[in-house]
């Protein structure tokens, strides 16, 4: 990551290496009518390299970011040229995404965001999100996610978000999550429980990563 100082904020480019090893052991897959010509015999490794970057702008009350954390396509048979087969493998996801914070008050803030992923013949996926904070310690909000086609969009999820600031290094936080698709004739929703703690030390030249 390279980090510079741009107008009133600061630009960061990022560069990643990503290496996965996919193992698939097809004397244990057991199937109905005895051997199955689409199951291969024997056991195979598939190692996996990629590469990915980013851009990162942000200000004080302000960020916008684009990403492709895997920039090659790269397939998961074992005799792959980095080509895709059969709807196996690794394309190229596209990350868009972009927030602001807004004072309305000295103890209400208002802080919205959107995100946006792509990835080659997958409808775009939106998350709309909205947090209000009250004196910079409690937070509360939704997102709003779903999936859009050229013919219409798919519902998606609605999820109800709430954090509390315990004190400058620890937080706490809960969230539900809904879907609105018809998912949910069998599920009734999913909770998440997070408890983040920061590991920050007094001194020039430390910088929260977190947005705002």
């Amino acid at each position: 990551n390279y980090r510079m100082k741009l107008g009133a904020g600061a630009f960061s480019l990022g560069l990643q290496g990503s290496y996965r090893r996919f193992q698939a052991d097809v004397f244990k897959a057991q199937t109905i009518s005895g051997t199955d010509p689409d199951v291969m015999e024997g056991k195979e490794v598939n190692p996996i390299f990629n590469v990915g970057f980013g851009a990162y702008y942000e200000t004080q009350k302000f960020y916008l970011g684009a990403s492709v954390p895997r920039f090659l396509e790269k397939g998961l048979g074992a005799d792959n040229q980095g080509i895709v087969t059969d709807f196996t493998g690794e394309v190229p996801h596209y990350y868009f995404m972009a927030g602001f914070i807004s004072e309305v008050s000295k103890n209400l803030k208002i802080r919205p965001a959107i995100q946006v992923k792509y990835a080659e013949n997958a409808p775009v996926n939106l998350d709309l999100n909205c947090m209000v904070g009250f004196r910079d310690k409690f937070w509360a909000g939704a997102t709003y996610r779903f999936g859009m086609t050229k013919a219409s969009s798919a519902p998606g999820s609605l999820d109800f978000l709430v954090q509390y600031q315990i004190n400058d290094r620890l937080l706490a936080g809960l969230a539900y999550d809904y879907a609105l698709s018809d998912i949910r004739m069998t599920n009734s929703g999913s909770y998440e429980i997070m408890l983040e703690y920061g590991f920050m030390r007094d001194g020039k030249g430390v910088r929260n990563p977190r947005f705002f």
